[in-house]
């Protein structure tokens, strides 16, 4: 295997330098660069290089080589580059699985921050049904990050991130939403079409054992169209506060407390640091808390 230095030997004479300037370049004598190319030459078991007059040119074998020698160099200062970057926490690789909800409403902002932060970033976001055992994937390897509802398992260290609150989303102008100071009662909601919850079946059946008959019900796959159709008038939506936040705050929805005991989650972090945090984890987890502490804010104001 080629030493870098032989490398840069082999470099300077395809540039057309003399010995001496590639000397003056890596700060070598004239002999010492000698050695370094005879030692390039017995490693590659050809001859590289060959006098013309008083000039040492390379060999068109020689040719091949030092133009291959200048890639490998590309690629070493590249390397140089990213492990730099990963120890500064400037770049690296960064694997997160969470559920739809928080990497549709509260990952987005953070992931934005993140890569105006970072130069280069290898960044895998996977979203999970509810379906989806997170802590098993999680437990599998291949995430640094895992964010989920329910507690992992003892094996995995996890930190209470935050709660959410079921929540009853009306239109802004809707007359529920001129009602938000008083108490609102299940059959004040029978005469009102209702969405969702969003792909829950078994929270739905929840509620149906709270006697709630709305006059329609209509399923949607996905929370982006039930805030659609809260928007237009046309239906009452059960859906998390923090997945409103934004069209709330853009008086586009109301948020309303649900009647009688609210249903709460609670979101839980884990990391798997093996070998410590790394610098671009802790930049994330950094810009997660501080958005975190935001909207912990915003869902109090709306609450």
């Amino acid at each position: 295997m080629f030493a870098t230095t032989e490398l840069q030997v082999l470099v300077g004479l395809q540039s057309g330098k003399t010995l001496a300037e590639i000397g003056e370049d890596l700060l070598l004598s004239h002999p010492s660069v000698s050695k370094t190319l005879r030692a390039a030459e017995q490693k590659a078991g050809l001859k590289l290089t060959e006098h013309h007059g008083r000039r040492l040119r390379l060999t068109l074998d020689g040719a091949r080589v030092a133009a291959a020698a200048h890639e490998t160099l590309l690629k070493l200062r590249e390397l140089d580059t990213m492990l730099s970057s990963i120890k500064t926490g400037e770049g690296g690789a960064l694997r997160i699985l969470a559920s739809n909800g928080i990497s549709s409403y509260v990952l987005p902002p953070v992931i934005s921050q993140l890569l105006q932060a970072v130069h280069e970033v290898d960044l895998r976001i996977h979203g999970a049904d509810g379906n989806t055992d997170i802590w098993e994937m999680f437990d599998t390897g291949g995430f640094e990050v895992a964010i989920a509802r329910s507690l992992p398992p003892p094996h995995i260290p996890a930190t209470h991130l935050f709660d959410d609150e079921l929540c009853l989303c009306v239109a802004a102008d809707s007359e529920l939403a001129r009602r938000k100071d008083v108490d609102i009662r299940w059959p004040d909601l029978s005469s009102y079409t209702l969405i969702g919850p969003i792909g829950n079946e078994d929270m739905w059946r929840q509620f149906s054992l709270l006697g709630i008959r709305p006059r329609r019900r209509i399923q949607v796959s996905n929370a982006v169209l039930a805030k659609r159709f809260v928007e237009n008038g046309e239906a009452l939506a059960l859906m998390y506060r923090t997945v409103a936040l934004e069209e709330s705050a853009q008086g586009r929805i109301a948020i309303l407390r649900l009647p009688e005991a609210p249903t709460t989650v609670s979101y839980w972090l884990a990391t798997r640091t093996p070998d410590g945090t790394s610098p671009l984890l802790e930049k994330f987890l950094r810009l997660l808390h501080t958005h975190v502490r935001s909207f912990r804010h915003a869902l109090r104001r709306v609450a």
